[in-house]
């Protein structure tokens, strides 16, 4: 561990190299990864996330620092907001100062499937007032993976398609397209996949794959004709499957709980007290 005196009697913390605090890496999202870490007190960069120059990312730096950007002779202070890479853009320098930051980026096969377009322009982030936003729903990834991402890569991607909604909302025309309703049929087929593969790690891009439409259309049209979100759907759907398991009494709690994809008794547990405002034992035959 390296040691920066910072001001008079202060002194401040820093690795020597990058430290991974937390990380999305065995959450099974698709299209996108989240990493909480500490930085050395100074360093150079170029591609800020170390990812694919076509990836979408987001970086928010938590304590005071400076940088030099693309060939800046002197250090200047960096905003402590969520800041927004464009893929394909070139940003290279150093820096001094940081502690941590959350990085999120997303993949371009991502964003194409769930924008449903394959360019995208830089929104002024600044001027349409996103940034709130941004810093709300990196903090509930971050709340989710430091969990250990309980309700699986649902919530994870949902929340990505979150961003992606705020930061590139639908022009007149998208959004007269994505008034389309979804079809009985379609929404029969995305539920069957979804009683198929309650135990499994459920995604929205699987989900809208198999009915043809972008995640974000899916999302919205699902949502339209059941009254659900996809994620809310899929959560139900397991309360009500453990409900009918916990009735034949032939299985422990935690059985039925990897049965019907939750990711512990624990999780089971808090998603019945949180939802039905009662424990599993509650609509046990034993009770």
């Amino acid at each position: 561990m390296a040691y920066v005196r910072n001001a008079p009697g202060k002194r401040l913390d820093y690795p020597d190299e990058l430290e991974i605090i937390s990380s999305s890496r065995n959450s099974r999202w698709e299209g996108g990864k989240f990493q909480e870490s500490r930085l050395p007190y100074a360093g150079s960069f170029g591609n800020p996330l170390g990812e694919s120059d076509s990836d979408l990312g987001i970086v928010w730096v938590h304590e005071g620092m400076e940088v030099r950007l693309n060939g800046a002779r002197s250090f200047s202070p960096l905003k402590q907001q969520p800041l927004l890479y464009m893929p394909h853009e070139e940003n290279y320098g150093d820096w001094r100062g940081a502690a941590r930051k959350f990085s999120l980026y997303m993949s371009a096969d991502f964003t194409q499937h769930s924008l449903h377009r394959r360019f995208l322009d830089r929104p002024d982030c600044d001027r349409l007032g996103f940034l709130p936003g941004l810093a709300h729903l990196l903090n509930v990834l971050h709340c989710d993976v430091i969990a250990g991402t309980p309700a699986g890569p649902s919530l994870g991607e949902a929340v990505m398609l979150q961003v992606l909604q705020l930061l590139f909302p639908d022009d007149e025309r998208r959004a007269d397209l994505e008034q389309r309703s979804i079809t009985p049929s379609q929404v029969d087929r995305a539920c069957e996949i979804i009683e198929a593969r309650l135990s499994s790690q459920l995604n929205l891009m699987i989900l809208a794959q198999s009915v043809d439409m972008s995640t974000r259309h899916f999302t919205r049209a699902f949502r339209r004709a059941t009254g659900h979100s996809p994620h809310a759907y899929i959560t139900h759907r397991r309360l009500t499957r453990a409900q009918d398991l916990m009735q034949q009494g032939s299985l422990t709690l935690a059985e039925i709980a990897e049965r019907v994809g939750f990711s512990s008794h624990a999780h089971m547990t808090a998603t019945f007290r949180k939802i039905l405002d009662k424990p599993p034992s509650h609509f046990s035959d034993r009770h």
